[in-house]
């Protein structure tokens, strides 16, 4: 009935719902996580993966302390943005999405 979104602008569930797979000395096998990631969350990621300090606002994935419940901020600014974000972003509490 409806087609397939033209781009990835929205947080339709073809866009949001990728798969993260990573690989590397100290990361267990069989381990799957559920809780939404942002791509804050892979440079914390890699920062831990290293052994150095982290000072982003991301949360690794490796982590025993990432919630289900958290939310992900999602901002989209529009064509040619003027700087002001548009509010026609869909927003679905289910799946911690603002």
């Amino acid at each position: 009935q409806f087609g397939m979104p033209k781009d990835k602008r929205q947080p339709y569930e073809t866009d949001i719902r990728v798969p993260l797979l990573i690989r590397g000395p100290g990361i267990s096998q069989g381990i799957q996580i559920d809780a939404p990631v942002s791509s804050v969350d892979l440079f914390s990621t890699i920062l831990e993966m290293g052994g150095t300090a982290d000072v982003s606002d991301g949360m690794s994935v490796l982590s025993k302390n990432i919630s289900n419940d958290r939310t992900v901020l999602l901002e989209y600014r529009g064509e040619h943005s003027t700087g002001t974000p548009t509010t026609g972003c869909p927003s679905d509490r289910d799946l911690n999405l603002a």
